[in-house]
């Protein structure tokens, strides 16, 4: 009884935490270059989340990886370690005609928070997401993150999670984003803009 109350809380307040602005954009070139948002909740008692959408089952699935700022410093590491690691993987790959193979990133990621909207918003807490380095049957390499979610009020609804990126670019766009005085300047900035009309 205790755990359903506790999850009950927890859904409640991540859905009233869930509001969120966009403060900046990458894209994913395996799908297509489509740009995807980095999102951010407004700072309240020195907390926020972040939010980067990724690629779900359908085109059209709005599905996020939220990272609680207090992860957020160990979750920017992780993806720096793992941009440099692929970098050097993808040039062994190229140089040595590599084909077809995957490999777990001796990296991991704290975990996450996925997200994402059906008929109503649902979460997936305390999620585990594990990269892998792909390098597919023409040679291209990828960071490729790829899970089920469950969602954690009803086991019945999941959800398909892609996270693809290919080039060195990719990855810095969103390590530059992965900052809390950008979010802290996107919201003071929209504060002041609201202060005009007292």
């Amino acid at each position: 009884m205790k755990k359903i109350v506790i999850l009950l809380c927890a859904i409640i307040l991540s859905a009233i935490s869930f509001a969120q602005e966009k403060i900046g954009s990458y894209s994913m070139s395996y799908f297509d270059g489509k740009s995807y948002a980095i999102k951010a909740s407004e700072p309240k008692n020195n907390k926020f989340d972040l939010y980067i959408e990724v690629g779900g089952e359908h085109k059209s699935d709005d599905v996020v990886l939220g990272i609680e700022s207090k992860d957020l410093i160990s979750f920017k590491d992780a993806l720096i370690q793992i941009r440099d690691k692929f970098l050097e993987w993808k040039k062994t790959a190229i140089e040595n005609n590599v084909k077809d193979i995957t490999k777990d990133f001796p990296i991991s990621f704290p975990k996450v928070t996925i997200a994402w909207y059906g008929s109503k918003w649902w979460f997936a807490f305390n999620q585990r997401i594990t990269p892998k380095f792909f390098v597919f049957k023409d040679g291209t390499c990828a960071m490729v993150v790829y899970t089920n979610a469950k969602a954690s009020s009803n086991e019945y609804i999941d959800q398909d999670v892609y996270w693809v990126l290919q080039e060195e670019s990719e990855f810095n766009d969103i390590i530059n984003l992965l900052n809390e005085n950008i979010v802290y300047d996107y919201f003071k900035a929209k504060s002041s803009q609201t202060d005009l009309f007292n």
